[in-house]
């Protein structure tokens, strides 16, 4: 019986260890919509810190997204700058799994729903 008992902790203990957050996944492409808008982003992690580049498409333009930030999952935060409009955002988000995120841009009283994923 106590040999039914460890092997049932060791088992516990090991699957609380397991996650579907990413440890450091947010380099390479990312894809999504920002307030309904279309978003390609390449970003680069190292360690929690990521930064990288990307491009929204804006109707019939675009705007150049610069970003850089911590990625400690399940969380997410981020300063998205709109370079042509001289706009940043703070992001904060969360991991719904490894090729996924969701959560909030705001600057100042605006606040816009941010989905990205990877492909």
């Amino acid at each position: 019986m106590k040999r039914l008992a460890l092997f049932a902790l060791v088992v516990a203990i090991a699957a609380c260890g397991s996650s579907t957050a990413p440890t450091d996944t947010f380099n390479g492409n990312w894809y999504g919509l920002v307030d309904g808008d279309s978003v390609k982003i390449t970003g680069s992690q190292s360690g929690h810190t990521f930064t990288g580049n990307g491009i929204v498409f804006l109707g019939a333009d675009t705007d150049t997204v610069t970003f850089n930030g911590t990625s400690t999952p399940p969380t997410l935060q981020s300063t998205l700058a709109f370079v042509n409009q001289d706009v940043s955002f703070a992001f904060n988000g969360r991991y719904i799994n490894a090729d996924s995120i969701s959560g909030t841009a705001t600057s100042g009283e605006e606040s816009i729903a941010f989905a990205i994923g990877k492909h």
